[in-house]
């Protein structure tokens, strides 16, 4: 079960994970600040698809598939805006 934690400020990328076979991924977010969009980036056999997240309250759950890298990517409206939180995956 890989998990990476993230510290966003403005618009930036996490760290990606690595989907392992049977996984889902989970996006948790313990903090945010202002008005910031998310976006999942999943890459699978060298294509990137972005998937927008809309909900910053809990859980985000997501299937994809073994092997699909993911990163987490944040447009802040304003250089203050922040995210907190962690992208991992699990059965």
């Amino acid at each position: 079960m890989p998990a990476q934690t993230f510290n966003l400020t403005g618009s930036g990328t996490s760290a990606a994970i690595v989907i392992g076979a049977g996984e889902k991924l989970r996006v948790r977010f313990s903090s945010t600040t202002g008005s910031p969009a998310f976006t999942l980036a999943i890459v699978a056999n060298g294509v990137t698809s972005l998937v927008p997240v809309g909900e910053t309250d809990g859980w985000i759950s997501l299937g994809v598939l073994s092997g699909d890298s993911v990163s987490l990517r944040m447009n802040g409206m304003r250089p203050t805006d922040t995210a907190v939180g962690v992208l991992e995956s699990g059965t």
